[in-house]
C-alpha cells in the first residue's frame, strides 16, 4: 500500500512517500522531506538480495518497535508498519510496506529492480546536468569573447539577457524556461566576433 524513496539530494537525504490509490495500481506522492543525519534503519538497507519482514499488525504496530527499524519521521506519516520489503543500492533505498499478504523474495527483486533503474536516472540526471553547465560556460565564453573586441556589444548583449528574462516571465514561461532564454539570449550577437 505503501513505497517509501530515500534518495540523495543536494541538502541530504531526501525522503518520499506514495501511498497506493484505493482500487487502483496507481501510486500518489503524499510526503516528501529531508531525514536527519542521525537517522537510521535498525536492519541492513544495503543487503545483498534485497530485505523483507513479514509481521503480524498487532505485534509491529507498535510505535516503540517501529522506532527500532525505520527512521523517526518515517514512523510518524504511517500510522502502522507491516510486512516490508525492499532494496538499497548506493544512495537509493526504496522500500514497500504494508503489504496485505506475506512478501517474499519476488517484491525485493521487483524493489530492487526499481532500485536499479532510479539509480540509472540519477546518473543520467547528474551528467546532464554536468553537460548542461559547459553548455552554459561555452555560450558565456563565446559572450565575453563578442564583448571583448567591442565593449558596446558587450552591454547590449548583457541588456539582451535581462529584457528576455524580464519578457520571459511576464508572459508566464516556466522557471526553467526564463533561466534557459537568459542563458542563451546573449547568443544573438556572436557573429559580430567574425565581423
Amino acid at each position: 500500500d505503501h513505497v517509501w524513496v530515500v534518495h540523495p539530494e543536494h541538502t541530504g537525504r531526501l525522503v518520499s512517500l506514495f501511498s497506493r490509490i484505493e482500487d487502483t495500481f496507481e501510486y500518489e506522492e503524499v510526503y516528501e522531506g529531508l531525514l536527519a543525519e542521525n537517522d537510521v534503519f535498525g536492519f541492513d538497507v544495503y543487503a545483498e538480495n534485497g530485505f523483507k519482514m513479514n509481521c503480524e499488525e498487532e505485534r509491529f504496530s507498535d510505535i516503540d518497535q517501529n522506532s527500532k527499524l525505520f527512521p523517526d519521521q518515517m514512523v510518524q506519516k504511517l500510522p502502522y508498519v507491516s510486512n516490508f520489503a525492499g532494496y538499497g543500492m548506493d544512495q537509493i533505498i526504496v522500500i514497500g510496506c504494508n503489504y496485505r499478504e506475506d512478501v517474499s523474495g519476488y517484491e525485493s527483486s521487483v524493489l530492487k529492480s526499481m532500485t536499479v533503474t532510479l539509480d540509472l536516472l540519477e546518473n543520467i540526471r547528474f551528467q546532464v546536468h554536468e553537460v548542461e553547465g559547459a553548455f552554459n560556460y561555452t555560450l558565456d565564453a563565446l559572450a565575453r569573447a563578442a564583448e571583448a573586441s567591442d565593449d558596446m556589444t558587450g552591454q547590449h548583449i548583457r541588456r539582451v539577457n535581462e529584457y528576455s528574462k524580464i519578457i520571459a516571465k511576464k508572459l508566464g514561461m516556466d522557471a526553467e524556461f526564463v533561466k534557459e532564454i537568459y542563458n542563451t539570449a546573449q547568443m544573438h550577437d556572436v557573429g559580430k566576433i567574425y565581423v
